[in-house]
């Protein structure tokens, strides 16, 4: 079976042992597990996590749509909108290395 990206078909972000969508609150009994084993303090919620995780990816450069899915959005246009404020920088980023190109490629035109 052939992959576009790097991830596994269907691969759950908190999937049971059967990568099968585990119990609603599963995240936040391993959350709770995690946080008692090491005496953490409990400062991060799980929505945090997301937000810090779909973060990461932006800035490793992973294409939208592949956020998209990690995350189960139905289409990109939602994932946008929730993470906007990821994407301002993003645009930046993709203007300066456009720029770069047309520097170093100037013999071309």
């Amino acid at each position: 079976m052939e992959r576009a990206t790097n991830h596994p078909p269907h691969q759950l972000t908190f999937p049971n042992k059967s990568n099968e969508f585990c119990l609603p609150g599963q995240p936040n009994d391993w959350y709770d597990m995690i946080v008692n084993k090491y005496n953490l303090k409990k400062h991060t919620t799980l929505p945090e996590f997301r937000k810090t995780h779909v973060s990461l990816c932006a800035m490793a450069d992973m294409k939208l749509e592949d956020i998209k899915y990690r995350v189960g959005h139905k289409d990109s246009k939602m994932t946008k909108q929730v993470y906007n404020y990821l994407y301002p920088e993003r645009e930046e980023l993709s203007a300066d290395k456009f720029a770069q190109f047309i520097e170093t490629e100037k013999d071309l035109f």
